[in-house]
Formats: structure tokens, sequence, C-alpha cells
């Protein structure tokens, strides 16, 4: 089945174009560009969709059999955090979302360092999914992450009053904002809705894309690999 080819990565259906077998492909041409580039850590972090925990797991494990110093982000990670992690660490980034598609997406943002995207173009995948695994660490730095952004928020909410609504829809947001009201100690209360992860987007966005800003329709990928 296809492999999609996006700007910064690669994109299929889950169990047909995007499967075990590829994410394996996918993680040892990205370490061999990788090493190529000189650079030996990379952080693997994953949102909260199907299965995405365990094929980031396989790709930690094909990066770390490459000799490669190999972060996997604990849990579901937005995507800022992933790239706080990178400049943390100075490190390249592959990172199993499919950002606006349905549910039944999953692909991969590849990254040669904070806001180095690298495009499809970039590497070359081997024909066979590579045996060994190696090694790697699992990390957490969403306490730093919440610390650093309430550390850089501006000071417009103080002191306010009343009641925010926010819904994370069971993406790899969920539990931030609210850990920033927290840590800011701001009197409004922030409700959020659908807070926990969920690979269905708690059934509401099964064929068109979990985008608050367009619900109705869902780009399709024009090129493929």
């Amino acid at each position: 089945m296809e492999l999609y080819s996006t700007q910064d990565g690669f994109l299929g259906e889950i169990a047909k174009g995007f499967t075990f077998a590829q994410v394996a492909r996918l993680a040892a041409g990205f370490g061999e560009r990788v090493r190529a580039e000189g650079i030996t850590r990379v952080v693997v972090a994953h949102d909260t969709r199907f299965l995405a925990k365990e094929m980031a797991e396989e790709a930690a494990g094909i990066l770390g059999g490459m000799g490669l110093e190999t972060f996997l982000l604990k849990g579901p990670s937005p995507l800022p955090l992933f790239g706080f992690a990178l400049k943390e660490l100075e490190a390249a980034g592959f990172y199993l979302t499919a950002s606006r598609k349905p549910a039944r997406f999953q692909g991969v943002k590849l990254r040669l360092g904070p806001g180095k995207p690298l495009s499809p173009e970039g590497m070359a995948l081997p024909q066979e999914a590579p045996q060994k695994r190696g090694s790697f660490q699992v990390l957490d730095r969403k306490k730093a992450y919440l610390e650093h952004l309430a550390q850089n928020a501006g000071q417009g909410a103080q002191g306010k009053k009343g009641v925010v609504y926010l819904d994370t829809l069971g993406g790899a947001g969920g539990g931030v904002l609210p850990g920033v009201f927290k840590l800011l100690g701001l009197e409004a209360e922030l409700r959020e809705l659908h807070p926990l992860p969920h690979p269905l987007f708690y059934g509401r966005f099964l064929n068109t894309s979990p985008n608050p800003q367009d619900t109705q329709k869902t780009p399709k990928p024009t090129s493929t690999r």
C-alpha cells in the first residue's frame, strides 16, 4: 500500500500504508541521514493515535541499534513539547503524528534539529526493515516544558476571573494548559473537555480532519513514495 510524502515526513493509513515495517524503514533511513550529518542524539515522540506508543518504541529501538543516543519522550507529546526537547538536548527528532488527518491515518515528522524539518527527498529508505534493535532512554520533560511556558507567559490573565473551556479532542495537548494555569496560580477556572488521550478523537473525527479551523475538508496527499 502507498506511503505518502509530505513536506517534512511521511503519511499513510494505519495497517495499510503505515505499518510497523514501514516505521522501521523510515527510522533506519532517517538514522542514516542523521549520522551523515554528524548528529549523535535523537528524540522520538508520538501523539495519541492508534498504536502510536508502540510504533514510537519500534522507531526508538531501530535508532538505538544504529548507535545513536536515543530518547523516547514519555507519554503522548504535543509538537511544541517535542521541539522543546530537541532544543534542550541539541538533538534530531522523529515524531509520530498524522497532524490534521483523520483518525485512520498516522505519519511521521522528521527534524534534523529544532526548527530544521527534513523533506523526504533528503533521505533514502532501505528496501527491507532492519532487524537490529538497540536501547533507548525514556525521557520525561513535561514538567520542565510547563514551567517554561509559565515563565514565558504574559501577565494579561493575572487577576482575571471566570470560566475558560478548552476541548483538546483527546489529542496530545491534553493537560498542558491546565498545568500552566496551576503554575501561574490564575483565578480563572479552566474546564477541559476530552482531556484524556483517545485514538479516535472520541469518535468525532473518523473521516474528517481533527482541526478546529476546518472540520469539513480533509487535504489529500499529493505525492507518493
